[in-house]
Parts: structure tokens; sequence; C-alpha cells
């Protein structure tokens, strides 16, 4: 089976296994058994390879194994291209594309956006490894299709799909500095309803002696306040309402509380800060076949994040910092896909956000409203030359409307040149090119920021690029 396929096409697959037998009277008054085949079908959504272009790198679960990562900013940081920001301990961790900071690149789950509008990031270590069916990694400026920020590139996170199956999975894991792990899995079917959860845990001291030297003095000192404590819960379901309409739901909610550390710049070092994380995304995935190669998708989601950073030894103008902020945001995306042949496929879609945010580090409760609409076209050519293989045309456009902020039209074309086997390089060449003009809305910090240390400019163009 196509590994791009996404987790629809196997509950269609096992929903057309159970429904090719069909009975029929003949004439004879006879029972005959005929068999009917359909033939596969795919349905395009979730997966960013079907939607972007010919520069994008796929891990799928097995490479994801072979990598014995711990967390999803491992897996990332052994991709060319990119770098992930470790802050140490229990510290966040964020990506950064070509050079570019975190709030130039766009993290999905299962295709739609989960980067915070609060501060443009999020954080690598929070979503578990073994809830990841595929990573996929995308390098370059995509606005014109998947919107603001996307300027140093996507990445794009496929959770596992459900499958007709039961099964229940319990791990354990210890480490060093008092790491502790725990997660459990299962799945169940009931007619054509598959449901996947998971739950999982860890608990981590991080505290740990060191010698710290200052001239000719060595300090024995003790890394404190670096403690970390997280809990993870998913629910995934799938249903195939008849051949043509199919369902997808899944939730996802993280619950953190660490220590922050700190700088250590001398032998007597104390820290106090704390920050807190809850983050919670639920979607529901609607997709209506009409033909083959015809198809309607409706996907929504609702986006929570709340964060709490306290530091109870710092003072900023008088008061203890104790910034937080609630963010809560909801996405609607239909989206019609059309492929007339192998060669040419159209999709054309949109978006309809709405956000709201609040805290003591915004001026006000701030509201946002997002409107787009977008076109792809796919072309592919082939050659068959005794050196080139096949060409691949992807043109995109789309237009971006915030309401009394900004409006932005992206256009695109990327192509992928394809030559034949070279048998001395005992590999493919393919030769790429992407040309766009992308942009970067300011985050809801760089905008309405009025916390400790330092105040927002809410008259912040856009970003370029």
């Amino acid at each position: 089976m196509n590994k791009t396929t996404i987790t629809f096409l196997v509950v269609l697959l096992y929903s057309i296994m159970n429904s090719t037998v069909v009975h029929s009277q003949m004439n004879d008054s006879s029972d005959v058994l005929k068999t009917y085949r359909l033939e596969e079908v795919t349905i395009q959504a979730q997966r960013l390879s079907l939607q972007i272009g010919v520069s994008i790198e796929q891990l799928q679960r097995t490479d994801i194994e072979h990598l014995s990562a711990n967390t999803l900013s491992e897996i990332i940081t052994t991709r060319g291209g990119v770098f992930v920001k470790d802050y140490g301990g229990s510290g966040i961790k964020t990506i950064s594309q070509r050079g570019l900071g975190t709030e130039h690149s766009v993290i999905l789950l299962n295709g739609m956006r989960i980067s915070s509008i609060q501060n443009g990031l999020m954080d690598l270590g929070m979503f578990p490894v073994e809830e990841i069916e595929l990573l996929e990694i995308a390098q370059g400026g995509y606005s014109a299709l998947v919107g603001a920020d996307a300027i140093g590139g996507v990445v794009n996170i496929v959770t596992i799909p459900t499958l007709r199956q039961t099964n229940v999975r319990l791990t354990s894991s210890f480490g060093s500095f008092g790491e502790q792990e725990f997660s459990g899995r299962g799945s169940e079917s009931i007619g054509n309803v598959h449901v996947r959860a998971g739950i999982g845990q860890q608990r981590c001291s991080g505290s740990f002696p060191f010698t710290f030297s200052n001239g000719n003095i060595i300090y024995n000192i003790e890394r404190k306040n670096v403690d970390v404590r997280t809990n993870y819960g998913t629910l995934q379901t799938s249903w195939s309402l008849d051949e043509k309409n199919f369902l997808f739901g899944a939730s996802y909610y993280y619950t953190s509380e660490r220590g922050i550390g700190g700088l250590i710049t001398g032998p007597v070092h104390e820290s106090k800060a704390r920050q807190t994380d809850d983050e919670g995304v639920f979607q529901i995935l609607y997709h209506h076949l009409f033909e083959r190669d015809f198809s309607f998708g409706l996907n929504t989601q609702l986006h929570h994040q709340y964060e709490r950073y306290n530091d109870p030894l710092l003072n900023v103008a008088g008061k203890t910092l104790d910034n937080y902020f609630k963010n809560n945001e909801l996405r609607i995306e239909p989206n019609v896909f059309f492929r007339s042949d192998s060669s040419f496929s159209l999709r054309v879609g949109g978006e309809i956000v709405k956000s709201l945010a609040e805290g003591n580090v915004l001026k006000n409760n701030t509201e946002r409203n997002q409107y787009s609409s977008y076109l792809q076209v796919h072309y592919s050519l082939d050659l068959s030359t005794t050196i080139l293989h096949s060409l691949t045309v992807v043109s995109s456009v789309r237009y971006d409307v915030v309401p009394t902020f900004i409006t932005s039209f992206s256009p695109q074309v990327e192509s992928g040149l394809r030559f034949e086997r070279f048998e001395f390089l005992h590999s493919e060449l393919t030769l790429r090119m992407n040309i766009s003009k992308n942009f970067r809305v300011p985050t809801f910090n760089e905008l309405y920021w009025s916390g400790g240390g330092g105040i927002g400019n809410p008259n912040l163009n856009p970003e370029r690029a």
C-alpha cells in the first residue's frame, strides 16, 4: 500500500473489502456469488506531500524508530538545513530553518497549523514521539499554501492512524537525573468506527552536581530547579459513514510544569522561576468523494494554549515577575481537489480563522480574524529521453486578509527536473527551483505585549520575503 495514503484510505479499503461481496438472484433461482472490485481511492488531506510541490523530506515511522529519539526535537535536529535551539534541561526547544527565527517556520499537526499566535513558536519537546507516524519537512517559503510565517519552511506532524485492530501497549523507562517515563496506548474497532487512545507522563528532577571554576578557585555546586513534570493524552477516531463520506477526529492535550534553572554566573546561585504550559488541540476532518479523483474536504480545529512564567526573585517596575497568557483559536479550512489524470491536478481551498487572546501580558483582550483563499495547479510531464526523466511544475497563489491590519498576495512557482538514473552515481539526480513571495504577521507579543520586560508596538508592519 502507498505509504502516503492517509488514515481515511485505510478505513475506506476495509469498508470496500467488507462490501465487495454481493449476492444476486439468477433466473434459475440459484445463488451465485459475484465480486465487484473497485479501484483504490486516495483522500487528499493531512499529508503535506500532497499539497506542497517537490522540495519535501519525509521521515516514516520506521525511520523515526531507527533514530531512537526521545523527543521531536531530537528527530528534527538530524535533518540538514534545520537547527534546533535547545535551552537545556527543562528549557524549551524551538526550530530554526535556513538560519531564520522560530517565528519564521510553521508547525502543522495533521496538516493544520498549531504554531502559537502569541509568540510564534512551538516547544518541540512537547509532542510525544510515540504518536508520530510521519514527519514531513519542507524547506523554503510556502506562504502561497500555508499562509503567514512560512518563510523559512514548514514541518507537518502526522499522527499514527487508527486501524481495524485491537491492541494494548504499555511502556516505561528510567534514566539518570531521576527521569521516569510511562506511556500506554491501545486501539479498538466497533463496526466502522475505529478508536486509538494514548496517555503518558514524565518526571525528572534534573538536579546534578558539577564544578564551577572561578580562576584558580573551584566550587562544587548542585544544579537545582530544573525539574520537569509532564502529562499528555491523545484520542483519535475514524468513521466511514458510507463509501463516499468519511470522518476523522483527533484530540491532543499536554500539560507541564517545569523549573527554569537560569544562568550560573558565580558560586552562589539560586533560581525559583517556574513555567506552566497547557495546550490542547481538537480536530475534525470531513471528506466527501464525488468521484475517485474529485473530492471535497472540510477541516476544523480548536486550539487552546495557556502559559504562565513566574519568578519571585525577579522584580520588574516594583512588581514580582508573574506573566501569563491564554489563547483560543478556531480554524475552518474547506478544500476541493480534482485530478484529471496522473499528470494534472487542481486544488482550491481557503481558511477562516478566529483568534482570541487574554492575559496580563497584553494591554487588552485581543481578537483577530483572518480570511484566505488559495489555488494550486500541479503538472507533471514525462520526458522519456536518454538523459531527462520528467518535469514537475507546481504553481500556487494565495490571498490573505487580516482586517484593519494586512492584505497579502502570495504567488509561488516550484519545479523539479528529474534525470534518468546515473549508474556511476548509483542514484538519481533532481534539480529543484522555488520562487515565491512570502510574509509574516507580527505575533501578539510583538504587537500588544505589556508584561514585565518591555512593551509591544501595535504599528508594526508585516515582514516580506
